[in-house]
């Protein structure tokens, strides 16, 4: 009996707080005219107005179109010959920007001279252990 009461109540709350989402959600939803309405809009101030008027883009008056003149040719090529301009100066490096030059390829060398006096081993040759190599006998 006591859990019927309690089934019944807790649907009772449930569904008066459904109904009470549902009616609010109505009521802000539906158009109301009894608010307050404005008559008319406040009046804009003198300042205001002057500086929004001077703002106001006037509609292009049509303007008579030019007379053309006829005037001598603009550009015209110069019987003038232009001055022969040589290529810029080479301009020896940096001594750091040549010693660095020179230590690169004094390494590049050294790389070289290393690998054509002693070459890779062979490899293939050697037998792969399956060896632990941690026990100590």
């Amino acid at each position: 009996m006591r859990g019927l009461v309690r089934t019944f109540a807790y649907l009772a709350i449930t569904g008066g707080c459904v109904a009470a989402i549902s009616a609010g959600a109505a009521y802000l939803i539906a158009p109301d005219g009894a608010g307050p309405v404005a008559r008319e809009p406040a009046p804009i101030p003198p300042r205001l107005a002057a500086s929004i008027e001077r703002r106001i883009v006037l509609p292009p008056h049509e303007r008579p179109i030019p007379v053309l003149i006829e005037t001598a040719p603009v550009m015209q090529q110069a019987a003038a010959a232009l001055p022969v301009v040589s290529a810029p100066a080479q301009r020896k490096p940096d001594k750091r920007v040549r010693a660095r030059r020179a230590a690169r390829q004094d390494a590049l060398r050294r790389s070289q001279l290393a690998t054509e006096n002693h070459p890779a081993p062979d490899y293939r040759s050697t037998a792969v252990t399956t060896a632990r190599s941690d026990v100590p006998y």
